[in-house]
Formats: structure tokens, sequence, C-alpha cells
């Protein structure tokens, strides 16, 4: 995977869904990711240490 950045396509193909604060981090240089699409992606601090899923205990209503 190129980074859109870097010169890589824009196709849907080469698309990573990450919300604005993983967004932000990565630009940051606080988060990397590595992988591909075909084999999966893993999502690392700047550490190197992997990232877990964090599991949604459920939805607040608005009051």
């Amino acid at each position: 995977m190129i980074w859109w950045s870097l010169g890589g396509r824009t196709d849907v193909d080469q698309l990573i869904g990450l919300c604005v604060r993983c967004h932000h981090l990565l630009h940051r240089g606080r988060l990397h990711i590595d992988g591909n699409a075909v084999d999966g992606f893993t999502f690392t601090t700047r550490a190197g240490r992997p990232l877990r899923r964090r599991r949604r205990t459920g939805y607040r209503q608005a009051a």
C-alpha cells in the first residue's frame, strides 16, 4: 500500500476508513498502519505496540 500523500492510487480498494482521532494520530506519527487488504492491517503505536479493538458497550441516548 502506498499512501495517497506519497503518490498512491485513490481507488476504493486502497481506502482505510479511520475516525477523525485516528486520522490525526496517523498524520502526527503516533499511529502506524501496516499490511494489505487481502491479509489485513495491523495498527500499532509509535512504540510498535499493537492496538486492541475496543468493544462497544452500547450507545448513549441523547437527552
